[in-house]
C-alpha cells in the first residue's frame, strides 16, 4: 500500500475567556504606561515604563496564544494534530496511530457508548463552532484511554476508513462542507 497523505486546517473560534484575557492585558499595559507618565522623572516612573514594556510584550504573546488553529495530518495510518498559534508558531499536540484506535465515529453515534462509560483523558481539537461536524476517536495506548474530538474532512475520513475499516464509522448523512 502506498503512502497516503492529507492535511486539513481548522480555525478555533475565539472564546469569551480569550477575549477577556486580551482585554485584561491591554488594560494592564495601558495602566502601567499611564502611571509611568505621572512619575516621568522619578524612579517609580521608570519602573512603570519598564513594566508597561513587559506588559506590551505579554499582550502580544496573549493575542497569539488565543488565536489558535489545528492542523490535522494523516499519513499512512497515523494522525498528527499540531496547534498553530497566531498563524506563526506551530506546536505538536497529539499523535495517534490507527492501530491503537478503538473506534472513530460521529459524536452522536451509538458506536461510542461502551467507551463513554470508561475512564478516559479528553482532548478537544475542534473549532468550537456549534454547527461543526465532530467525530470522536477513542485511542488506547500505554497511558490508558484517550477520547479525541476532532473535525476531519471527507478525504481524511475515507483514508481512515480504508486503513481501518472495522474501526471507523462514517455518518453519511453528515457530509463535510467547507466553511472557509
Amino acid at each position: 500500500m502506498g503512502d497516503v497523505y492529507h492535511e486539513q486546517l481548522i480555525k478555533r473560534k475565539t472564546t469569551v475567556i480569550d477575549i477577556l484575557t486580551r482585554i485584561l492585558f491591554i488594560l494592564l499595559t495601558l495602566s502601567a504606561f499611564s502611571i509611568s507618565f505621572l512619575g516621568a522623572q522619578t524612579l517609580i516612573g521608570i519602573a512603570f515604563f519598564a513594566l508597561s514594556v513587559v506588559f506590551a510584550y505579554l499582550t502580544r504573546y496573549m493575542f497569539q496564544r488565543t488565536n489558535v488553529e489545528y492542523e490535522y495530518s494523516f499519513l499512512s495510518g497515523e494522525i498528527q494534530v499540531d496547534r498553530v498559534f497566531g498563524k506563526a508558531r506551530r506546536k505538536h499536540y497529539i499523535n495517534f496511530d490507527m492501530t491503537k484506535v478503538e473506534v472513530v465515529a460521529h459524536e452522536e453515534s451509538d458506536q461510542l457508548e461502551q467507551f463513554e462509560r470508561q475512564n478516559y483523558n479528553f482532548k478537544d481539537v475542534t473549532s468550537l463552532n456549534s454547527d461543526a461536524r465532530i467525530y470522536v476517536a477513542f485511542v488506547r495506548d500505554d497511558s490508558g484511554l484517550t477520547k479525541i474530538a476532532f473535525e476531519p474532512n471527507d478525504e481524511i475520513l475515507e483514508d481512515m476508513k480504508n486503513y481501518a475499516p472495522r474501526k471507523v464509522y462514517i455518518d453519511e448523512t453528515k457530509k463535510f462542507t467547507d466553511r472557509t
